[in-house]
């Protein structure tokens, strides 16, 4: 009637985890977002306001956690100054 039958296909590889004592990649995603909430408080800081507060507080909390080991401390530090830097722009297009 029919021929052999194909054996199943192997089983997929284990899925690896970090061993203990391995070097995991940290990240620091308070610091991006203060960085992308900077730049968009610059560019629309007539529209989108709460940009800045935010750019600010995530800046903050990214330094803070850069502090700690965590990564990207520059990148949190230019998100604390661009939401700053769009607060003064915010404020001096309102008057």
């Amino acid at each position: 009637m029919t021929g052999p039958v194909a054996p199943p296909p192997p089983p997929p590889p284990p899925v690896s985890r970090p061993r203990p004592g391995e070097n995991v990649t940290q990240t620091n995603g308070l610091a991006t977002a203060s960085l992308v909430l900077g730049i968009l408080s610059l560019v629309l800081f007539f529209t989108f306001v709460v940009a800045w507060v935010l750019a600010v507080i995530f800046g903050g909390i990214g330094v803070s956690r850069a502090n700690q080991g965590a990564p990207n401390r520059s990148m949190a530090v230019a998100g604390l100054v661009l939401g700053s830097q769009g607060s003064s722009s915010a404020s001096s297009s309102s008057r």
